[in-house]
Formats: structure tokens, sequence, C-alpha cells
């Protein structure tokens, strides 16, 4: 089977459900395929081997059968969290930007004695605000 075709798992038994590729009915394919993607993981790399996809992180693993070991799930989740921790330290690192832009900006402000353009009243012409007079 190619990678991402039917059902990258081992050979099935005889005592197995029935192949997606020869359910009778749409329905029936669809049905078997998201049984047969719920029991295994990994996905067949087209050179041989596993990979398996952790939505999550955005990124795929190697993994030496169908679905991870317990040491190859321990890695993931290891990945998983040090993901998190940069994603944590970006985010703040952003903040802080923000709020140092935000500081340098009111810092100028400052300096121009506090000069601000006032905002517009109204955007009436001198000619309409004589009218109402």
């Amino acid at each position: 089977m190619r990678n991402g075709g039917v059902c990258a798992a081992p050979p099935i038994s005889r005592n197995a459900p029935i192949s997606p590729r020869r359910a009778a009915t749409k329905e029936a394919r669809k049905s078997e395929l998201s049984a047969c993607n719920a029991k295994f993981a990994g996905r067949r790399k087209p050179g041989g081997g596993y990979t398996y996809f952790d939505f999550m992180q955005n990124r795929s693993f190697d993994i030496a059968g169908p679905n991870p070991t317990a040491d190859e799930q321990k890695h993931i989740d290891e990945q998983y969290t040090a993901f998190l921790d940069r994603e944590r330290r970006s985010s703040i690192a952003s903040a802080l930007a923000v709020k140092q832009q935000q500081s340098q900006q009111a810092a100028i402000d400052d300096r121009k004695g506090g000069m601000r353009r006032p905002s517009p009243i109204s955007r009436r012409s001198p000619r309409t605000m004589r009218g109402r007079a």
C-alpha cells in the first residue's frame, strides 16, 4: 500500500473486517477507514518504515511500527512539552516587545511636550457650522 493509502497497517488477518477497498458502499468504506485510522496511528513511508504525524506540533516523527512504542510515545510527549515551552516563550517575548514599543512611543510623545494632534470633534465644514449658530 502506498503512503496515505487505505489502512497503512500490517497485512490484515482472515478474521479482520472487510478491507475498506472492498467495502460495498461509500458509507461502509468510510466506516472501515475511520476504524482503521483509529486502530493505527502511524502511516507507512514510501521507502519503508512508519511515520506518526502529531497535529498539535504540526510535525512528523519516525516510528518503528504502525503504532508508537512506549519509548517513542514518551519522546513525542517530551517534544510536545518543549514545543509548548517555546510557544509560551515566544508569546511572552511578543507581548514584551509590544509593551516596549508602547512605552517608547509614550516617551517620544512626552518629549514633544505632550503635543498630540487633537482629535477632530466634528467633520462639518465651517459653512454648515455657521448656519446652526
